[in-house]
């Protein structure tokens, strides 16, 4: 199926100017928006492409998005003021100001005359788009789609192992000191010190959301439909990843929920991109009442 694309722009609440582009055919009231992961962008991987045919396919819009976290490293447009850019992508960003960029993204989807939405978050795209719901509580909003949402925290507890206290204290000082933003120290991998205590301090939002040994309260609280997708063969699991559905299941308050393991796929849903699609679509057109 070709699709019909168009290439778009929208401005945040704050003025950064991000870009995406829009599938659908004729004029359709839903609309799928979807979130990239660390380091990802709107347009790499055959998984945004499976998903988008299979929305269009289905009767509902599909926007794929940067948020201001795209890329290792980025420079970001101001629509704006004195100031004409500054500098974004993963290393840099603040995971809370995510919530600007998915309010922009479905403000800029309504100008286009969609009213409801289903947000599908991949990887890290899975914590900005349950924090954003968290957050906005938003009644256009009709269903999260969490696809790998795996713990950040305890992958760099894993990685650091013995050392895994002693860089989260340093990365504090750096904060204190003001050099929480410079990027190169090899205790953080490629996160700035900031970055890094985002996902590996659990006083911040994005360690804690999809903390499994934790209480998962922000994830808890969210009545909007969910449906969570796994590989089988997950590299990023500390536990097997039907224990994951468990726990998302046990912790939901969701009205309604929804697990799934994809045999064979592993956290990118390589080779398994349409059986992937037609799980998230199926639960998506549920959720709509379509």
């Amino acid at each position: 199926m070709l699709l019909n694309c168009k290439l778009i722009s929208f401005v945040t609440s704050d003025n950064i100017i991000l870009h995406g582009f829009i599938a659908r055919k004729g004029r359709p009231e839903a609309c799928a928006i979807y979130v990239h992961g660390m380091n990802g962008n709107f347009y790499s991987g055959k998984m945004i492409e499976g998903l988008a045919k299979a929305f269009v396919g289905s009767g509902m819009g599909f926007l794929s998005i940067n948020t201001r976290g795209h890329d290792a490293a980025s420079m970001l447009s101001m629509a704006k003021g004195a100031k004409k850019w500054q500098m974004g992508g993963t290393d840099l960003e603040r995971f809370e100001d995510s919530v600007l960029d998915i309010d922009g993204a479905i403000k800029a989807a309504k100008t286009m005359g969609f009213r409801r939405f289903v947000l599908i978050g991949h990887s890290t795209g899975c914590q900005k788009a349950t924090y954003f719901q968290y957050r906005k509580k938003s009644g256009n909003v009709a269903a999260l789609i969490l696809l790998a949402p795996a713990d950040d925290y305890g992958l760099q507890a894993k990685r650091h192992g013995k050392r895994f206290s002693a860089t989260v204290k340093q990365c504090r000082r750096y904060l204190r000191t003001r050099r929480g933003n410079e990027i190169g120290g090899k205790s953080t991998s490629f996160f700035s010190p900031r970055r890094f205590l985002s996902v590996a301090d659990l006083a911040y939002a994005e360690a804690r959301l999809f903390n499994y040994n934790g209480p998962l309260s922000e994830f808890g609280s969210i009545k909007t439909p969910i449906c969570a997708l796994f590989g089988s063969k997950e590299e990023y699991a500390l536990m097997p990843v039907g224990k994951y559905i468990s726990i998302l299941e046990k912790r939901s308050s969701s009205r309604l929920f929804a697990g799934r393991v994809i045999n064979g796929a592993g956290h990118s849903f390589e080779g398994y991109e349409a059986e992937t699609a037609s799980s998230v679509v199926k639960f998506a057109r549920r959720a709509l009442d379509l």
